[in-house]
């Protein structure tokens, strides 16, 4: 089961509201399946930041920097759909890292409704046989959220 902190969680929809009508991007940062620091990134994409995003390269450098320094991991990313939808992307899944863990955090109405994760298929697991299969309605669903 993946979790986010309660303090971590508060963070995060602070970025995530701040920034409507944009989708908010950033890193979460922990240990194994929790996610205690949230490290918001600029959304940098060049067209429509209400339904695309892309995290500027200098604050995951940055997040790198500091989680290196802390001892914490990048335990998965996070962007928002201010559409509503919890659905992960073709977008997003073109874009994920092979292996890579992503909490979509839907909006309705300026309210932040249940967030879902996803995890990205591991280049081993594809060569396996498996196809690349995401979670949720694109495939199976790998973890589950809950706040703690």
């Amino acid at each position: 089961m993946f979790l986010i902190t309660a303090a971590a969680w508060v963070e995060l929809s602070k970025d995530v509201l701040g920034r409507l009508p944009e989708e908010a991007c950033g890193i979460l940062l922990g240990r194994g399946d929790t996610a205690v620091e949230v490290w918001p990134c600029r959304n940098v994409y060049a067209g429509d930041r209400a339904r695309n995003y892309e995290l500027a390269p200098q604050d995951q450098f940055d997040c790198a920097r500091h989680a290196r320094s802390t001892g914490l991991e990048l335990v998965a990313y996070y962007h928002s759909h201010p559409n509503g939808s919890t659905r992960f992307s073709e977008t997003d899944r073109v874009l994920a890292l092979p292996g890579s863990r992503h909490v979509i955090i839907p909006v309705k109405n300026g309210e932040l409704r249940h967030p879902h994760v996803y995890r990205v298929l591991a280049a081993a697991e594809e060569s396996a046989g498996r196809k690349r299969e995401i979670g949720g309605d694109c495939g199976r669903v790998d973890y589950s959220f809950r706040w703690r």
